[in-house]
């Protein structure tokens, strides 16, 4: 809305910045499959792109390419994927030797709690247990405006709210301590 009341920045809106713009509301919609995706994202969306904002770019870029090391570790939270259909809950692990025998690190984990709940249908909760240096961190993801402030006040730990649910990092414990 700034930008485009204002002449002076609405004159200097070209290509290179539409797609720049763009790229912000796609990441912030999460490329508007994300709750708080609003018809006014849409119509400055829409607007952006006969100014010539590149979309099919900025798709291909923030949501598609991902690293090797990246898909490497996908398919190890993957392969430990388990699925409680009764409570429409899934839940994996990567452990230490995971990130060795794939060659990836912590950082390579890259958001993928937020997609498997994307992906996995008829599941509401998504939680992952992952090793990072001695610690444990669990990702606890949900959809559908799931309160999960009682649970969070049920862990010791460091806790980070994040969209969609919150992060716990667990201090001097295992995955396999935190799962038993």
């Amino acid at each position: 809305d700034i930008i485009m009341s204002e002449p002076t920045f609405e004159k200097e809106l070209d290509s290179e910045l539409s797609t720049i713009l763009l790229a912000g509301i796609l990441s912030a919609t999460d490329s508007f499959l994300a709750p708080n995706t609003s018809a006014k994202a849409l119509e400055m969306a829409a607007e952006l792109q006969s100014r010539g904002a590149n979309q099919s770019e900025v798709i291909e870029h923030l949501f598609k390419q991902k690293s090797f090391a990246n898909l490497r570790i996908l398919g190890r939270l993957l392969g430990n994927l388990q699925l409680d259909t009764a409570h429409k809950m899934a839940w994996t692990n990567v452990t230490s030797s995971d990130f060795e025998l794939t060659e990836t690190s912590f950082a390579d984990i890259d958001g993928w709690s937020g997609q498997l709940l994307r992906h996995i249908n008829e599941t509401d909760i998504v939680v992952a247990f992952i090793e990072k240096d001695e610690h444990a961190l669990i990702q606890i993801r949900t959809g559908n405006d799931i309160d999960l402030s009682s649970l969070a006040q049920m862990f010791e730990g460091v806790i980070e709210n994040v969209e969609h649910g919150f992060d716990l990092l667990v201090q001097g414990k295992s995955v396999p301590e935190i799962q038993s």
